[in-house]
């Protein structure tokens, strides 16, 4: 082989691996609109940044200040979801699209008719990746 290809077929390897590595650990920042609804009566307003640290290598994350780190519920090649839980009375969501930036936060306490209407907090906006800040070891 001549020098020549052997030099392209190891620019090209390189640079093929190069831009196919996704990071897999950086934080996020996330800015959008905040929904409060309680029955049929909703309120918009502008949500304050919120940034997210999240290591895929560990399968962790922590929102600011990493005060509770935990564990991430699913990672796909689209979507990254940090949260995902139900119980009888309560639904919490976090996701964030990989690719748009895109990201939909969910908070809902389930009604109980006719005393307790149904209440809800709903973001969505765009997300942008940020340095990595790091999530602390565990102490034991």
């Amino acid at each position: 082989m001549s020098r020549i290809a052997v030099l392209t077929a190891a620019i090209v390897a390189l640079t093929g691996a190069a831009h196919s590595q996704t990071p897999t650990r950086f934080d996020v920042i996330c800015t959008g609109t905040v929904t409060n609804a309680l029955g049929d009566k909703s309120t918009d307003k502008r949500a304050e940044p919120v940034r997210y640290t999240v290591d895929l290598d560990r399968n962790l994350w922590c929102g600011a200040g990493c005060q509770t780190v935990t564990a991430i519920a699913k990672v796909t090649d689209d979507t990254i979801t940090l949260e995902d839980w139900k119980t009888a009375s309560m639904i919490a969501s976090i996701e964030m699209n990989r690719f748009t930036g895109s990201f939909h936060v969910l908070i809902s306490h389930v009604a109980r008719p006719p005393r307790v209407p149904q209440t809800a907090i709903i973001e969505e906006g765009q997300c942008v990746r940020a340095p990595f800040s790091r999530i602390p070891d565990k102490r034991f």
